[in-house]
């Protein structure tokens, strides 16, 4: 199941798209020479529109379309993230075809601004404080009211990062050292994160519990100790994920 958040709205059940696209064209400029020769400028990205379609299902369909739309309404840029990609995007298209209240099939369009893992796109650079803030905010968001000790261990682990972030200040106008502080924290909260995942990974699989003849009690305690597992392990990659974007951006600006 793809984890999709937009602009602080985390996708649920059947709002989840079957796909979801990412990636576009290298905008480039041919010279033709004499003798059949050319020379070729790479201008830079060129990304497409990320599309997706799901259904709003439930009691609280149509406000979550609505949500959606007034996102559409207001123009403004927000970030969009979903399996390992992290951008920023202008929603230039939301449309919703109610079947009932509680049942509501969308499709949206977002333009892709920038790219806050490949580089920025074009002429519109976010601040480093901007990046930081907004990846924070999605890694956190993957154990937000989570209670098992997993989703507990690595939002703690993220909570680092922010302390380290808050302390530092403009991360923008930072020092070198300051820029130092704060990335080798961040390095230490995604590696102690990685371990969480690896941790959770060596749990999955057959065990006692998918025995036959095992008593039907057993058994499903143990599949849904698995299916906690796999939420947390889902949870804490894409939570590292947002942390190591953290890093590389930190080690750019240092660079």
């Amino acid at each position: 199941m793809v984890s999709l958040v937009l602009g602080g709205i985390t996708f649920q059940n059947f709002e989840i798209p079957e796909r979801i696209n990412f990636g576009g064209r290298q905008h480039a400029v041919v010279h033709k020479l004499m003798g059949g020769n050319r020379v070729v400028d790479a201008m830079g990205p060129d990304a497409d529109d990320v599309t997706w379609s799901g259904r709003f299902r439930g009691p609280n369909a149509m406000e979550r379309a609505q949500a959606l739309d007034a996102m559409r309404s207001a123009g403004s840029q927000v970030t969009l993230s979903y399996m390992s990609t992290f951008l920023v995007v202008l929603i230039t298209e939301f449309k919703a075809n109610p079947e009932r209240v509680y049942e509501i099939p969308y499709k949206i369009t977002c333009t892709v601004v920038s790219d806050l893992i490949n580089d920025a796109l074009g002429a519109i650079v976010d601040s480093l404080d901007v990046i930081v803030g907004n990846a924070l905010t999605v890694a956190a968001s993957f154990t937000a009211g989570g209670t098992s000790s997993a989703q507990l261990a690595t939002a703690s682990s993220v909570g680092a990062v922010s302390s380290a972030v808050s302390a530092a200040g403009s991360l923008q106008d930072a020092s070198a050292a300051t820029l130092s502080g704060v990335t080798s924290t961040v390095y230490t909260s995604a590696s102690t994160i990685d371990e969480i995942a690896t941790g959770l990974d060596a749990t999955l699989g057959v065990g006692a519990g998918t025995l036959a003849g095992v008593d039907p009690d057993q058994m499903a305690s143990f599949i849904t100790s698995q299916l906690q597992n796999c939420t947390d392990e889902s949870a804490a990659l894409f939570s590292k994920d947002n942390i190591n974007l953290i890093g590389k951006n930190l080690a750019l600006n240092q660079g």
